[in-house]
């Protein structure tokens, strides 16, 4: 007796220790676990479950429909992005004062939260994709030498669009001026242990940047908001944007 009580008190405790938050999207009700650690007036900050030491990513309100924590509470997230049971630390600052979009959007369009920064856009709605802190490191690559890789954590984003084509985004430039083709670019990952591509090739002559997804821009007003669409369909895999002068990308998986 008392040994089948030390069993049932050691899955108790394994049960516990290895709970989880739910976060579901609103789109297709997509759920996957998480480690939430944040949750202000527009985002929800969250490290991966599969990885509770690395780095955190957030996700906009308005692209949740609920949270389920591990100790059985649950906030709710309405379409006018207000939260219903809210834990009392929640209210922290949104985002950086620098990437707050105050710009005007244009007619047919919803406004995007940040400028600079990409979001996945259908049936006149935006979703967030996925925030991650990306690194670059350089490696010997055969007979090029060398290769320069940008890399991100996890072998799969949680963000998951279904194929479409065309596939579009809307991104608000912090520069109405800017060109958004030297801003912006769309890049194809080799999953491995992670998620990476080779952005620069190092050889005898020099380094030879290596070319992204070719995408095609529409200015959609003065203020420099563009509508985003992949030259080519876009086939099941992982992707991510790189912005220029920035560390954080947006990934997305197709397809998956």
């Amino acid at each position: 007796m008392k040994k089948n009580l030390l069993i049932v008190s050691f899955i108790l405790i394994s049960a516990i220790g290895f709970s989880q938050d739910i976060i579901v999207l609103r789109e297709n009700n997509i759920e996957f676990q998480a480690k939430v650690t944040e949750v202000t007036n527009e985002l929800v900050k969250y490290k991966k479950w599969e990885n509770p030491d690395g780095p955190i990513y957030h996700l906009s309100i308005a692209s949740i429909a609920r949270i389920r924590y591990k100790n059985g509470q649950e906030d709710t997230f309405n379409n006018d992005v207000s939260v219903q049971n809210n834990n009392e630390n929640s209210e922290q600052p949104a985002a950086k004062e620098d990437k707050v979009n105050h710009f005007s959007t244009a007619e047919g369009y919803p406004k995007v939260a940040l400028v600079n920064v990409p979001y996945f856009f259908s049936e006149n709605k935006t979703s967030e994709l996925e925030t991650a802190a990306a690194t670059r490191r350089r490696q010997h690559a055969g007979a090029w030498g060398k290769v320069w890789v940008t890399s991100i954590p996890g072998i799969a984003s949680n963000v998951r669009l279904l194929k479409q084509n065309p596939m579009r985004f809307l991104m608000q430039l912090d520069d109405p001026k800017a060109n958004p083709f030297s801003i912006c670019e769309l890049h194809v990952c080799d999953t491995k242990a992670q998620r990476e591509f080779i952005d620069t090739k190092v050889g005898l002559h020099g380094e030879t940047k290596q070319e992204g997804i070719r995408l095609e821009f529409k200015k959609l007003n003065e203020t420099g908001l563009y509508l985003i669409t992949p030259a080519k369909k876009l086939a099941t895999g992982d992707y991510l944007f790189t912005i220029l002068e920035e560390t954080d990308v947006y990934a997305f998986a197709v397809g998956k």
